[in-house]
């Protein structure tokens, strides 16, 4: 039997030049620039159309090659076009008439001049996408301001060509009306119940309730599932049909690929139908050759895909397939691509699931069932509140059986080995004894190289703006302790989960609150939701002593303070020979009372404290001299940044006797993680 490599496709690539296959593709790009012409008015798009779609009607296998050379000019004068270099100056003011292209909740994406720009959403206006607007403003370049282990938003609108904010003075809709316009009125136009939006409809029409349950287990990808039933009843219907191009099949087919492409947004759904209205005029064809196909037309008409999940994941799959045998037993190709899926799934998302991709197969037929009754119910008029009420119970049952387990960030050569062994484990041509053993041990020095290159013994000051947000982890104990949970301006309540989660921590042994401001507990919430937390603290409920294997810490407070910030709880943490002391956002009148505590003062002359949380982010209401002095810190962490108006901090005052006692101090700034390292006692950012 020959050999499959990589190289398997040659023959049939270099035979598709001379193939009547890229007619279709000539039809399905002139229909999309259709459709992008009447959007965005822009001739290029009339050309491209024009062009393409005389190339469908006229050419023929001998002109193939002489048409491809006259469109690859014109591509990429469009290409260019479309990514020219414009390096907006701050504050450059721009005005003029924009197109909405994306909505959401609480930003819309506009497109000007060729360009897209963020834009927080106005409360004022109604708007949707398709949408056109007059509009005066400024121009600002998005910045970055995220966490290394948290989710990127400047990062993630840059993969969709997004680069600057648009901060706008003036706004006023102007009428227009397009294909996208025209779906989005009929969508409204018809009363949907919540189980139909949430099976046919686009994101935005759905219930949040469903919706998010699919997305904690990262299956809402299948939300939308139902509408892959059409395949099959549409093929069934023109079974018959010899028309190859202009059958109605195809033309439902496109129509449906339009929609999913001007309102769905669900590249995954898109790529299946691209893919199978190529099948469907190219039956000869093998499915490589139209995967191929299919991802090329998906980088035409979505530029963006290429940053995708998806497209990682299909070219993954496409190359990995390549080395396969091609005898080998079903069977065996479910197992490696569920390993596979499983593989990519922790290098994405720092967690394993072994259930995930079960729990979708099962819920897809159930999805298709619901809904079919959901649209049946809505044409006769029936109330489905009572269907969508059983659907959620029911998804919320089977997920239960989901085992999330937190393994933490993967580095790209863990995942490189992990798929490469998978590859050589099922393939029967490379298998043997000795592959069995290499591949085995190579899975296990890589774990074990992953674990061991894990931070292993630190307490962490997480950049969180003007809040606190401490974590202790002890890797070889299996250790976490959180002192203070919250977030400050324009900082995620999911930070310190995300946190969390990148450095795959599973249970939290205890969680300590100081005090009931926001900022110190805003993400308690998320913690709770997606961690087991065995011992909760607060002002109200801590005992003076706790051991949690071999860290103890001893609270104090201040019984007889009055406000809130001078209400924190103060706990020391003892690690063997290191000693923290977090004072939460207690001032100068709770440090003069622990300055005259006698069993404080004790305690204190036990260990010189290593590391001092400065008290109130810094403010010059805390951290006096004479306080800094007693406690005589060998470091000091100030969790705050300059945000303006009243809320600098840390305050200068606090920095100069931080300075005149010589104590090193590291502030977060809004950009700095600061790790304090247990037992080398140094500290690094990141």
């Amino acid at each position: 039997m020959k050999k499959t490599t990589h190289f398997c496709l040659k023959k049939e690539l270099v035979k598709l030049f001379h193939s009547n296959v890229w007619k279709a593709i000539f039809l399905l790009i002139s229909v999309f620039c259709f459709n992008s012409f009447i959007f965005n008015n822009s001739f290029y798009f009339l050309v491209i159309w024009i062009v393409t779609f005389i190339g469908y009607l006229t050419i023929g296998e001998n002109k193939i090659k002489s048409l491809l050379v006259f469109l690859l000019p014109v591509f990429i004068f469009f290409i260019l076009f479309k990514i020219k270099s414009v390096n907006y100056v701050d504050n450059t003011k721009i005005e003029g008439i924009c197109k909405i292209k994306q909505v959401k909740e609480s930003y819309i994406v506009i497109g000007w001049n060729s360009f897209d720009f963020y834009l927080s959403k106005p409360k004022a206006v109604d708007l949707k996408i398709g949408d056109q607007f007059k509009f005066d403003g400024f121009v600002k370049k998005l910045v970055s301001n995220s966490n290394y282990y948290e989710f990127d938003f400047v990062k993630f609108l840059n993969k969709k060509f997004v680069f600057y904010e648009l901060k706008v003075s003036d706004i006023k809709k102007v009428e227009s009306k397009n294909l996208k316009t025209v779906i989005f009125w009929l969508f409204n136009r018809v009363s949907f119940s919540d189980l139909t939006r949430f099976f046919w409809l686009p994101e935005k029409f759905k219930s949040k309730e469903l919706n998010n349950l699919l997305i904690e287990n990262n299956i809402s990808y299948i939300s939308n599932s139902c509408i892959l039933l059409l395949i099959p009843l549409i093929n069934l219907s023109f079974k018959k049909t010899k028309n190859k191009l202009f059958n109605f099949k195809n033309i439902i087919l496109t129509v449906i690929a339009l929609v999913i492409y001007l309102q769905l947004e669900n590249l995954l759904l898109l790529r299946i139908l691209i893919f199978w209205i190529l099948k469907s005029l190219y039956k000869n064809k093998s499915n490589k050759i139209l995967n191929l196909l299919t991802i090329y037309l998906m980088i035409c008409l979505k530029p963006n895909y290429i940053f995708s999940t998806g497209f990682i994941y299909i070219s993954v799959i496409y190359t990995l397939s390549c080395f396969l045998p091609k005898k080998n037993k079903k069977y065996l190709n479910f197992i490696f691509f569920y390993f596979l899926f499983m593989g990519l799934n922790m290098y994405f998302n720092y967690n394993i699931n072994p259930m995930t991709n079960f729990i979708a197969l099962i819920l897809i037929p159930i999805f298709n069932i619901f809904g079919v009754c959901s649209l049946i119910f809505d044409g006769i008029g029936v109330n489905n509140n009572a269907l969508y009420l059983s659907l959620f119970r029911l998804v919320s049952w089977i997920t239960k059986f989901g085992i999330n387990f937190n393994i933490g960030k993967i580095e790209i050569w863990f995942i490189l080995t992990y798929m490469i062994v998978l590859t050589v484990l099922f393939n029967k041509q490379l298998l043997d004894l000795k592959t069995n053993i290499i591949s085995f041990i190579t899975i296990i020095l890589a774990i074990s190289l992953l674990y061991l290159l894990k931070p292993n013994h630190n307490l962490a000051m997480l950049n969180v703006g003007n809040a606190n947000s401490f974590v202790y982890h002890n890797k070889w104990n299996n250790v976490t302790i959180i002192f203070d949970a919250g977030t400050g301006k324009n900082k995620s309540t999911e930070l310190v989960t995300s946190f969390l989660k990148y450095y795959g921590i599973n249970k939290i042994d205890m969680i300590a609150i100081s005090h009931y401001h926001e900022d110190h507990y805003n993400n308690l919430f998320s913690l709770q939701e997606n961690f087991k937390i065995n011992l909760f603290v607060n002002k109200d409920n801590f005992k003076e002593v706790y051991k949690i294997k071999n860290v103890i810490i001893r609270f104090f407070n201040d019984p007889s303070a009055s406000s809130e910030n001078n209400q924190s709880i103060i706990p020391f943490i003892d690690v063997g020979n290191f000693r923290a002391l977090f004072m939460g956002d207690a001032e100068q009148p709770t440090e003069n009372h622990l300055m005259h505590r006698i069993d404080f003062i004790n305690y204190l002359n036990l260990k010189r404290v290593d590391l001092l949380q400065v008290g109130h982010h810094g403010s010059k209401t805390s951290s006096s001299l004479e306080f800094l002095k007693f406690i005589n810190p060998k470091n000091a962490f100030i969790s705050g940044t300059d945000e303006g108006g009243n809320k600098i901090f840390p305050h200068k005052q606090t920095i100069d006797n931080l300075n005149f006692l010589k104590i090193p101090y590291f502030i977060t700034q809004s950009k700095n993680n600061w790790f304090f390292n247990i037992l080398s006692k140094s500290i690094t950012k990141k």
